[in-house]
């Protein structure tokens, strides 16, 4: 494989990615604590929780769940995409290497 095979650019300037972990870090932490602490109760813990909480709630609660599920999926896929970056960018470093050699 060429280094033209693959080429990118940057996606993110440093400031967007800080706007963006300002803007996930307080939704994000609710979610997850929310996520975490509903695998703390049993069956029964939740179904007595729920059923004095009412409906709302209920939907509530599974809307932060989905909401930690979607920001998981999110990071997965930067991460995935920043991992084959790094891969890309060794190759074309492995071949810097060799032709000063």
């Amino acid at each position: 494989m060429t280094d033209q095979a693959i080429n990118f650019e940057a996606v993110m300037t440093l400031e967007q990615v800080e706007q963006s972990e300002r803007n996930r870090k307080v939704s994000h932490d609710l979610a997850r604590r929310v996520t975490l602490i509903t695998l703390t109760k049993s069956k029964d813990d939740l179904a007595a929780g729920i059923a004095e909480a009412g409906v709302e709630a209920l939907e509530g609660w599974l809307e932060q769940i989905e909401l930690f599920q979607s920001d998981l999926k999110a990071l997965q896929e930067m991460a995935g995409a920043a991992y084959a970056r790094v891969l890309v960018a060794g190759e074309a470093a492995s071949q810097m290497i060799e032709a000063r050699s």
